[in-house]
């Protein structure tokens, strides 16, 4: 058991899951290799990755999420500058390149079709970014011709807060998906999707507030000090159309 908030097991279709409050999940530490101890790092200890407040399996199709709020994990991800550097204006030794691993609000494995995410309400606990997240919404694998959220899909309309890497990550097929109307804050980038594999992707009229790279060497008094980043990532892995 990887912690998961809500469980949808892989080849599981026409679920409605609405109206659920979810907190304190993601009791299982995480380590970065099944060889590696569940020892903390220099950012304390990291939940187990891509466990879900909400977790779909795989193959999942006409799976509908909506008005569900999704609150701090127990134990959540740690940032890019987690014990390495983040200087924008010094060597490359310096570039924030440790992958945060981490729970997800949402997480989607390897997604089927028609999948709909609306009206819910993810958030770490702004007090302790030791309860934040590795994606609001994301799953994989992200270079498949499959991913997340799936074919045919929608996410719209959501508050998505407290996140480490990206607030949506809509990568994989990519066919047919729409992400719109979304309020995406604190996050290392709001919406990726590098990699569209079928496509089309439409992603618009999305509200983005605060995105930074780094948490562990930068202060927050300190916001010139940052890593540069983007709030819509795409473009590199492509090979079906995303319009953005």
């Amino acid at each position: 058991d990887a912690g998961h908030g809500i469980y949808i097991a892989p080849n599981v279709t026409d679920v409605v899951i609405e109206d659920s409050q979810i907190d304190d999940w993601s009791r299982r530490p995480g380590r970065v290799s099944s060889d590696e101890p569940n020892n903390p790092n220099s950012w304390g200890t990291w939940g187990f990755n891509e466990a879900g407040g909400i977790h779909l399996g795989g193959n999942n199709s006409r799976i509908v999420i909506q008005r569900n709020v999704i609150k701090a994990p127990h134990f959540g991800a740690f940032p890019w500058d987690t014990g390495v550097g983040c200087n924008p204006f010094s060597d490359p030794l310096q570039v924030p390149n440790n992958h945060p691993i981490g729970p997800m609000g949402i997480s989607i494995q390897q997604a089927g079709q028609q999948n709909v995410i609306r009206f819910n309400e993810i958030t770490g606990d702004p007090t302790n970014r030791n309860k934040w997240y590795l994606d609001g919404i994301g799953g994989g694998e992200n270079f498949s011709d499959k991913g997340a959220p799936g074919a045919d899909s929608d996410i719209y309309q959501n508050i998505i807060m407290h996140v480490f890497d990206d607030a949506i990550e809509a990568e994989g097929g990519g066919r047919n998906v729409r992400i719109w109307g979304n309020y995406l804050n604190d996050s290392k980038s709001a919406v990726a999707t590098t990699t569209v594999h079928f496509g089309p992707t439409y992603v618009w009229r999305n509200v983005v507030n605060r995105i930074r790279s780094c948490y562990q060497q930068v202060a927050d008094s300190n916001p010139s000090g940052d890593w540069p980043t983007t709030a819509f990532k795409y473009g590199g892995f492509e090979i079906g159309r995303a319009h953005v």
